[in-house]
């Protein structure tokens, strides 16, 4: 004979019956009668799974996964095989939350009271029992089973956030204590770059007062020299200094409009030419007229005249420097890409990490024994991310360097991508 329900069909509608009912209850009594009265009377509020002995109860639990949807076991204490209490202790290796509460007759409540707490009994209720009494019961259990894991997760909760404050404030300690110590090497640095000028200062002033009697005019004009050299040097620092904390303190924005990218790069080429002409260099300068793009013009102009006084300081007499610019796709939106190379010394490999770093004093003098302050290129740095792009650098010790700035076209994409745009950078020969 067919049956009218197949069992998959039948399984399904269980499933969905336990869904609707949140807490699922296991009777285990080796008496029929007893085991059809509590099913009759908790299987309306709650989903009944039942068992005629301990062992069948433990192969119950350990079906799919009973174990963690059982929420309360109530068994008889005496069944034959193995006892109530027995059972209740074997339970707790598959179904450890779950609330126990056992069924005894008078002569079983001694030997009850021995092992409850070894069997973690929530309560035990005499034979016959009271249904009023039970249900009541039923429903205590069920709900100090639920605050039990309602606390469970939220110490669990309140554990995890502590946790994770704890890493944030370890996190946050060692960035502070890292800031400090970068802090402290930045004004050992900016000091050292000052007491050199200042003792230039310090000494020509001494020599005037000292012997300005005796002085001839070119020990005085080189003297004056000296004092002027220093002067902008001091100034070339403070200034980039000043730039340069504007910017960390959110005083100095970027604020584009759209313009040629030529007509920036000949007002700086008309700053750098003279120091360019005296060492006898060639500048070549490859920008399209139509090349345009949103700029801030003072950043702008502020990078590029770092990057070619760089060029042109570690660049040899009679050397080349070159400054290109073109249009790029960067995923599918338009950058625009500005290259400084040069035919100079060359940076160490271990040395270009620290270019653009504040906590790492990295200057050298240039090939007619330029001075530099070191802060340019942490400035430029800065200005081209606050740009919504990004400065990179490459070199061959002894060959020379590649400077490579990439700034988005738009002025929405430098807003979206400031302090977050990153470019990778394509291979460059330098010249």
């Amino acid at each position: 004979m067919t049956s009218i329900f197949r069992k998959s069909a039948i399984q399904k509608l269980l499933q969905q019956e336990r869904k609707a009912k949140p807490h699922t209850i296991l009777l285990v009594d080796d008496e029929d009668h007893n085991l059809t009265t509590l099913s009759d009377l908790l299987m309306d509020d709650y989903n009944i799974l039942t068992a005629t002995d301990g062992d069948e109860a433990l192969q119950v639990l350990q079906e799919g996964d009973n174990a963690s949807q059982v929420q309360l076991i109530i068994s008889d204490q005496r069944m034959p095989r193995m006892s109530g209490v027995e059972f209740l202790k074997r339970s707790l290796s598959v179904a450890p939350k779950a609330k126990r509460i056992i069924l005894t007759g008078y002569t079983d409540v001694k030997a009850i009271i021995e092992s409850i707490n070894d069997a973690q009994i929530y309560k035990f209720i005499h034979k016959p029992f009271d249904h009023r009494d039970m249900l009541l019961t039923v429903r205590l259990a069920l709900e100090a089973y639920d605050l039990e894991q309602q606390n469970q997760k939220l110490l669990h909760d309140l554990r995890e956030l502590n946790r994770n404050l704890e890493n944030k404030v370890a996190e946050r300690t060692q960035e502070l204590r890292e800031l400090n110590a970068a802090k402290d090497r930045f004004f050992s640095i900016i000091a050292h770059d000052l007491r050199g000028p200042l003792n230039v200062f310090v000494l020509c002033t001494d020599m005037l007062m000292e012997s300005s009697d005796a002085l001839t005019n070119p020990t005085v004009q080189r003297l004056a020299g000296n004092l002027q050299g220093s002067a902008l040097i001091l100034r070339r620092l403070l200034s980039n200094l000043q730039d340069w904390s504007s910017l960390q303190m959110g005083q100095m924005r970027c604020h584009p409009k759209r313009q040629r990218l030529s007509r920036i790069v000949s007002e700086v080429h008309q700053l750098v030419e003279d120091n360019s002409r005296q060492k006898e260099q060639t500048l070549y300068i490859d920008v399209p007229d139509d090349l345009e793009a949103d700029l801030d013009s003072n950043f702008i102009d502020t990078i590029l005249r770092n990057l070619l006084n760089n060029a042109i300081k570690f660049t040899p007499k009679g050397g080349r420097i070159e400054l290109t610019a073109r249009a790029l796709d960067v995923e599918g939106q338009c950058h625009l890409e500005v290259t400084v190379r040069d035919e100079g010394i060359g940076i160490q490999n271990e040395d270009l990490d620290k270019l653009f770093r504040i906590d790492t004093r990295h200057t050298t003098r240039g090939t007619d024994g330029e001075q530099g302050t070191g802060l340019g290129l942490t400035l430029c740095k800065s200005m081209a991310i606050e740009h919504g792009g990004d400065l990179t650098v490459e070199s061959v010790w002894g060959q020379g360097t590649s400077f490579r700035l990439q700034l988005p076209c738009n002025a929405q994409e430098v807003l979206t991508r400031r302090n977050a745009y990153l470019v990778e950078p394509t291979p460059t020969t330098p010249v």
